[in-house]
């Protein structure tokens, strides 16, 4: 789970998170696609083997080096496909039916008051963690006039990753308001954080 990873790192955040975003941000930011754009499985799973072979205590390895400057969208994949993977999203299976609904709210002032009571209401390793994504993303979307990447498109691709229920069968009939939840809270991170 996130929770055991950030204790096992003894960080705040899991490395191969703060990393990604560093490298995305340092030399992908203005890549047209970013993160819509999927990586090569090889170059993927070179990335995540270099992180995983990474003692706890080190920050880099001449492996992950090489694995991180090939391509961008294979770094943005690693990410996501980390996210992807974990046990329980980041906006947590008990705390997905409130995020659901926000979608319902009319005001914008009522679903930040919203958003702001779930994420209060997560484990401190997810709000930490959905504080620097969104952040991340808010960023990437503010260079969307080189990028193409908008507020709305980084929406559709994170939204499945950042909540899930518990069972997936749910995935397609929430997908709308999870879309937009999603957009609302990148695009209004700095109010809700």
């Amino acid at each position: 789970t996130l929770e055991e990873r950030v204790k096992r790192e003894k960080r705040a955040m899991p490395l191969i998170l703060m990393v990604c975003m560093s490298i995305v941000e340092s030399k992908g930011i203005d890549s047209e696609g970013i993160y819509r754009k999927s990586g090569g499985n090889s170059q993927i799973e070179a990335i995540e083997k270099a992180f995983d072979k990474l003692p706890d205590d080190q920050l880099t390895s001449p492996e992950l080096e090489d694995a991180l400057h090939g391509d961008i969208n294979a770094v943005t994949s690693a990410l996501k496909r980390f996210l992807r993977r974990l046990p329980e999203p980041i906006i947590t299976y008990g705390s997905y039916e409130g995020f659901i609904n926000v979608a319902q709210q009319k005001k914008l002032d009522k679903k930040i008051e919203s958003l702001t009571k779930i994420i209060d209401g997560l484990p401190k390793s997810h709000q930490y963690a959905l504080y620097s994504l969104t952040k991340h993303l808010n960023l990437i979307a503010l260079h969307c006039n080189i990028n193409l990447m908008n507020f709305h498109n980084l929406a559709i691709v994170f939204a499945p990753t950042l909540a899930r229920d518990l069972t997936g069968e749910r995935d397609i009939q929430d997908m709308q308001a999870k879309n937009d939840v999603t957009e609302c809270l990148i695009k209004n991170h700095s109010t809700i954080f």
